[in-house]
Parts: structure tokens; sequence; C-alpha cells
């Protein structure tokens, strides 16, 4: 069966460029299911939904078909007889082929996952079932983005559904949280219960009960310390070490203290982001979307020296084998270079960005100016450090504030 971009199906001009013919274009929703387009040689297209339901004597795949409705060719969609290519995706991934069942609730957590993804391809496009994707294999399957099983704990992958339990749940989110953001731990149970939910309204999974999973309990993201910073040496220390075994890595750590910018914030600059002579760097995207900012003379040197002279839209940062820093290939380094350096093995490269923020408090940097350069708010910084803002705070009154040098204490008055 051909095979084509999604991008050529989604417009009904990408459509209408497509050769009229009876074999099915189709875009895949998840392993075995696509959505397929009929093109014709006048008037409009069809939809089907296609599963893969089992395998020939010779290997090859068996497929059953059902017809969803007429594209949106040349008529406006209506939900019904005709659908747009949103609604041909949300037909497709809710069909049930028949005979094919879902082994009497024995569905299990990697099925659950896989049927999410494609209904939230559907509904939320492909950035967002990416990101779900990406967050569910790596730490619900524990899996890499090929299907290889990662070292440490067991992904739950195989297990059934139905016998999951909550004391099983909350073991897993608390192994999880180890040296991770609370915040970015909720998001993933959020994503993992949002999955578990999916199958379970549907009435042909055979799930009875969604108790073990509605009572796992996220994690509360109140005001809270940051649970580490390091002092400069310590992070001069975990530099040096981390340049012994792999340069690339080095530099990742020192654009994370010269900044406080996050990884995936570094990972998307370019060498055109720096700007030297204005000792700025461009932050292209973000958590609070693009900023500028501000460097000392110490960063603005390092980044002029690791931009060079290379061409203008190469990564300003890159992992030894080539290319841009991708999602998750920071943790093993990171741990080899914490373990190295002395320092607490349960932190995280997030720990530099609390560094930043940190020592820049400590020195009486503003708290906008903060704020600005690493693309948070004010009352982020005031909820989060207020145990340090006070301290600084202290020494800064006593190191400005007005002076008398008249009152003497009661211990001066009796000598």
């Amino acid at each position: 069966m051909a095979r084509i971009a999604k991008a050529k199906l989604d417009t009904r001009t990408a459509r209408a460029r497509l050769a009229p013919r009876a074999k099915p274009y189709n875009v895949t929703l998840a392993p075995g299911r696509m959505l397929g387009y009929v093109r014709v040689a006048s008037g409009a297209g069809r939809w089907l939904a296609i599963a893969e339901v089992g395998r020939s004597k010779t290997g090859s795949a068996i497929r059953q078909q059902q017809k969803l409705g007429l594209a949106d060719d040349l008529a406006p969609a209506d939900g019904g007889g005709i659908l747009s290519y949103a609604q041909a995706l949300a037909a497709a991934v809710a069909w049930q082929p028949e005979g094919v069942t879902r082994r009497n609730g024995r569905l299990t957590v990697r099925e659950a996952i896989k049927s999410y993804v494609g209904a939230k391809r559907a509904a939320d496009g492909d950035a967002a079932a990416e990101d779900a994707r990406a967050r569910l294999t790596l730490h619900v399957l524990r899996e890499d983005g090929e299907g290889n099983a990662l070292s440490g704990s067991r992904g739950l992958g195989d297990r059934p559904v139905v016998e999951l339990t909550l004391t099983e749940l909350r073991a897993w989110r608390d192994a999880l949280v180890e040296g991770r953001e609370r915040s970015t731990v909720n998001r993933v149970i959020a994503n993992f219960k949002a999955a578990l939910n999916h199958v379970y309204a549907d009435e042909h999974s055979g799930l009875k009960s969604d108790a073990a999973w509605r009572r796992l309990e996220s994690f509360s993201e109140g005001r809270r310390r940051r649970e580490h910073h390091f002092t400069e040496p310590e992070v001069a220390r975990l530099i040096r070490e981390a340049r012994k075994r792999e340069p690339a890595f080095a530099d990742l750590l020192t654009a994370s203290f010269y900044t406080g910018a996050r990884y995936g914030e570094l990972a998307a600059c370019d060498v055109r982001h720096v700007d030297a002579k204005r000792h700025t760097l461009a932050i292209p995207s973000g958590k609070t979307g693009a900023r500028v900012v501000t460097l000392t003379d110490e960063g603005a040197r390092f980044f002029s020296d690791l931009a060079g002279d290379r061409a203008p839209n190469e990564p300003l940062l890159s992992p030894p084998e080539g290319g841009r820093w991708q999602k998750s290939m920071q943790h093993r380094r990171i741990k080899s270079a914490l373990k190295a350096a002395g320092l607490p093995a349960a932190a995280s490269l997030y720990a530099i960005r609390h560094t930043y923020i940190s020592r820049a408090i400590e020195r009486g940097m503003p708290l906008t100016l903060i704020a600005e350069n690493v693309g948070t708010s004010v009352k982020m910084i005031t909820a989060n450090y207020a145990h340090m803002l006070a301290a600084s705070r202290r020494a800064m009154v006593e190191r400005t504030a007005p002076r008398l040098r008249v009152v003497a204490s009661k211990a001066a008055k009796a000598a």
C-alpha cells in the first residue's frame, strides 16, 4: 500500500494534486492502523479506515477497511457523510475492526499508549502527539526512540491495564521523581492518566474500573525550595570533569551556567543567535517564547569562541555525533559528570539553571533582570527562592542601609 506524508492529505489543494487511482493513499495513525484516501477521476475522494488484523501464510498483511465518508473536496464538511481531514482522522482512530477484540480487558499499557497517541494526533496535531509519545515512551515504557529497553527500572509496557494497582503506580511515580523536577513528573503522570482514560472510555476495552490511576496523586508544586544548586567552584569542577570525557557536553554545561537557559532552549540556538559585541544570546524559542539573554564579558567571550566562523544556521551546540541535542540525551551524561565531580547524584542539568538564579540573587541582580534572562516571572522566583531572597535582602541591607554609628549595645554600655 502506498504511503505518503501527512501533508499530502490534509488540504483540498494537496489532495487535488494526487493521481486518481483505486488503491488508497494513507497516513499511519499507529502501528497497523491507517487513514486512507481514495482519489477519483471526478467527484470527491473517499476516506477509509484501514487496520492490519493478521498475517497470511505467506507473511503478507491481512487488512480490513471501513468506509468513513466523502472528503470535503467539493463541498464543506458536515461531520456526517462529508468529512474534513481532522474528522476523518478522528473517525479512523475510533473505528474498531470486526473480529478484533481487546482480549477481554487484557490490553497492555503499550497498546493503550499507542491508541491514545493516535487519537491525540487526530485531535491536537503532530506536535502534541509526538510530545506525548516521546514522554510516555521514555518514562512509562522505559524505551528509547527505537523501541530498545533502557537500563534501570523495568517499564510498564507489557503490563495489562486491568492488572495495574495503585501501589504499583505510586512506586513508578516515586522512582520517576529522582533527579527530576516535580512539575516534569506531573506532566508525565497527566499524559499517562490521559492514555489510560482514553482506553477506559472505549466500551470495547473490557476495563471495569479506573480506580488505580484515578487515585494516583500528582506531586504538590507549591512554594518549595529548588533542591539542587551549586557554588561557582562546584560548577567549575563539574565542567572540568565533563570536559575530560566529552568536550561537547562540557560546552553545554558552560552555556547553561552563563545563561540560566533550559536544555531545550540551548539546543534550539544557532550560531547566528550569538551577538558578542552586544553581549547577548538570542533564545529563539522556549517555555515563555523567544527572548534575549544579556551576558557577562566572560559569557560573551565563551559564546563568541563557540560560534567561531561557522555558518550562521549551524547549531550553536552539538553532541559529539553532530546535529542538535535531542530530548533525554543529557540524562546519562550529567549523571556521569556529577559522579566524577563528587556532586549529588540526584541532581540534574536543571540544577545549573537553579545555580544561575541562586548566585544572581546573592550578588544582588534585580529580579526583573533575572526573570528576563532565564525566561520566567518575578512571581516564580519569589515563590521558589524565598529563603535565598530573605538572606540576600538581609545582606543587602547590611551593606547599603544608612548608619548612625552612635548607638551602643547594652554590653558595650556595661563595660
